[in-house]
């Protein structure tokens, strides 16, 4: 009836329950049960008798096969359930590194996740990188060359492999087996990704410190960066340092998927944060009336319903200020970046001239604007897609 799986504590009131394509469900201590019984007994008659037996029940196995079809379709759980895909935030994904050598690659960071010596550290350099980043901020760039710009991009581009082989290498800390490092597309936005999904058989804290491995290791490879700027004298490499750890700081916020929505989640143990949070709250403004009577007010869902209002207030507000604040420059920005950097090209051009008036608070506050907007229409495109797609096949 059912393919393999196993089955894992996964909290105090939840068990995880893993599949032979490596799929993660989470289900109750009833579910549990039900599965249990179907993978002790050896006969169908037997099954049937445990079931009833178990829940009280005096039901049918033919009710007992719509009940499992009911509950576990599109679960990668039915033997029947042959085209199981399993689901992902991400596109095109394609395979770079295989598994074997993230391993080999990731190896030499394995002792730097000791859970007593990972938070100490981790703290560590995120108060230095911040310090050098205030006494910094203004880097004189004047002689920077099109050599440095080549540098720089070489430098910030290997940090996301370094940020994925901190996960990889995480996972082999703790002992759980891993993916491979590959290359996808989350919406239109083009990023490496790591294919870490076994941490979920992990406990809490341990789930923490592998999401939060990648960070870690940027932070260690900005702190490198900032004290070889130091003794060669080059202040290039303080601009790759600052770059990395507002990627690092932007991937800590907990209202998009980066890893600080994982930590988050981890913290709370809530899969599907997002998800379940945008549900509470469209509930709450349809009737909130109908939600505070109907929905019991637990604290998972006010929880719920303040993380949801917070994410939806947080992206108003800062949009809103910014049409208020900065119009006329919103409005100029697409040709400003373009002009900016098209006199890269130029036959022995400074650096400074083009990338120096990008730098600077407004700009990465625009650049912000522009990410949202272009989420959010991507978003609304692809809900409205699928809806339709929905729509032809009940016709």
């Amino acid at each position: 009836m059912l393919k393999d799986f196993e089955i894992k504590k996964f909290d105090t009131v939840k068990w995880l329950v893993v599949t032979q394509n490596n799929n993660h469900i989470l289900v109750n201590s009833e579910t549990k049960d039900l599965l249990e019984i179907i993978k002790s007994s050896k006969e169908n008659s037997q099954i049937l008798e445990n079931f009833n037996v178990r829940f009280n029940k005096e039901i049918t196995f033919k009710d007992l096969q719509e009940l499992l079809k009911k509950n576990f379709a599109d679960k990668d759980l039915l033997i029947e359930e042959t085209n199981f895909k399993k689901k992902t935030f991400l596109s095109l994904k394609v395979k770079v590194i295989p598994e074997r050598i993230a391993s080999v690659l990731s190896s030499p960071f394995t002792k730097l996740f000791n859970p007593t010596f990972f938070w100490y550290s981790f703290v560590l350099l995120l108060i230095l990188n911040v310090i050098f980043l205030i006494q910094y901020f203004n880097l004189d760039l004047k002689n920077l060359e099109i050599k440095h710009f080549v540098i720089y991009t070489i430098l910030l581009y290997s940090t996301m492999l370094i940020h994925e082989l901190g996960h990889i290498g995480a996972c082999k800390y703790f002992k759980i087996k891993h993916g491979e490092i590959g290359f996808g597309f989350y919406l239109v936005f083009p990023i490496l990704y790591a294919d870490v999904s076994n941490i979920w058989t992990l406990d809490k804290n341990k789930r923490i410190i592998t999401n939060l491995a990648g960070i870690y290791l940027e932070l260690f490879y900005s702190t490198i960066l900032i004290a070889t700027s130091i003794i060669i004298n080059q202040a290039f490499l303080l601009l790759v340092s600052f770059t990395i750890l507002i990627k690092s700081l932007t991937e800590l916020n907990p209202f998009i998927r980066y890893d600080g929505y994982w930590v988050l989640s981890d913290i709370t143990n809530t899969p599907n944060l997002l998800k379940r949070s945008n549900k509470v709250v469209l509930n709450f403004i349809k009737n909130p009336i109908f939600f505070f009577k109907e929905i019991k007010l637990n604290r998972k869902n006010i929880y719920y319903l303040v993380y949801g209002s917070l994410n939806f207030l947080l992206i108003s507000f800062y949009l809103g200020w910014l049409i208020f604040k900065y119009q006329y420059k919103i409005i100029e920005f697409p040709s400003r970046f373009i002009e900016s950097i098209s006199v890269i090209f130029y036959e022995d051009a400074k650096i400074s001239e083009s990338l120096t008036p990008l730098f600077n608070f407004d700009n990465l506050l625009i650049l912000g604007f522009y990410i949202i907007i272009l989420k959010l229409i991507i978003s609304y495109i692809m809900r409205k897609s699928k809806l339709y797609l929905t729509g032809m096949g009940k016709v």
